[in-house]
């Protein structure tokens, strides 16, 4: 019954977002959702430099 009410609540929301009231809620979540982007890819890029500093400092026999 959670399921049918969740599916619910998610079919509402798309059809809300569907309409041209929504219009400054779909910039916003765009806009949310490219900075998320940009601020992941960033964090993925510090993580791969970061990598051969970490694997450095692992002992050989480990």
């Amino acid at each position: 019954m959670a399921l049918v009410r969740i599916i619910d609540l998610v079919v509402r929301v798309i059809r809300y977002l569907a309409t041209p009231e929504a219009r400054f809620l779909r910039a916003g979540l765009v806009t949310v959702a490219v900075c998320g982007a940009l601020i992941g890819a960033a964090g993925v890029i510090w993580l791969l430099a970061q990598l051969p500093a970490l694997l450095g400092t692992v002992p050989a026999g480990q």
